[in-house]
């Protein structure tokens, strides 16, 4: 864009300069994010804080598909908005510098190995509502030392924290989380 810009340099005298100027280009969802049937299957963005909308186009993002984020290892936080019901197969796996998720009180299920290799988490809270928790969902999650399972979830897969050896489970007595932490030999906190 040419703009004149007209300068008083003094009172008899006036310049006039054309400057050019470049918009910056703004960040179209749809450029980052690739949505099909309600599944966020790819994110091809850079940014360190990732807000997932809940909508890219006409479409409402309902999953986090198979590898959408893996690998990334710009993002260090993700924000998954409130109309994604289940996290697939290694949707967030190998993404190391991934410090903290923030998940939707309308999760249902984690997938095989969705946070598998997410070595710099450090503490996560499973939502109100969540029933599954899948194989490998949190393996290999080194510094990861504190995991909130509610009394909804009642599948817990057999290594779903297989390799996060400093991992404590915070659950209530009796519950499906409790009776896993116990049957795992895993450090569990009463809640």
């Amino acid at each position: 864009t040419e703009v004149q810009k007209t300068e008083t340099t003094t009172p008899k005298e006036t310049t006039t300069k054309n400057v050019t100027t470049t918009a910056e280009p703004t960040t179209n969802a749809a450029d980052v994010f690739s949505v099909s049937g309600g599944v966020l299957s790819e994110y091809t963005g850079t940014e360190s804080n990732v807000s997932i909308p809940s909508k890219v186009g006409s479409s409402n993002i309902t999953a986090i598909g198979t590898g959408a984020f893996m690998g990334n290892t710009d993002i260090t936080s993700v924000s998954i908005p409130s109309t994604v019901t289940r996290i697939g197969m290694e949707a967030f796996s190998d993404c190391t510098n991934l410090r903290s998720v923030s998940l939707p009180s309308s999760l249902e299920s984690i997938g095989v190995a969705a946070f598998y290799g997410c070595s710099s988490l450090t503490s996560v809270t499973v939502p109100s509502g969540t029933k599954t928790i899948s194989d490998e969902a949190f393996s290999y999650c080194e510094n990861l030392s504190s995991v909130t399972i509610p009394d909804s979830v009642t599948s817990i897969s057999e290594d779903a924290f297989y390799g996060s050896d400093n991992v404590t489970i915070r659950c209530s007595e009796d519950s499906a989380a409790y009776e896993y932490a116990v049957a795992n030999s895993i450090d569990f906190e009463l809640i």
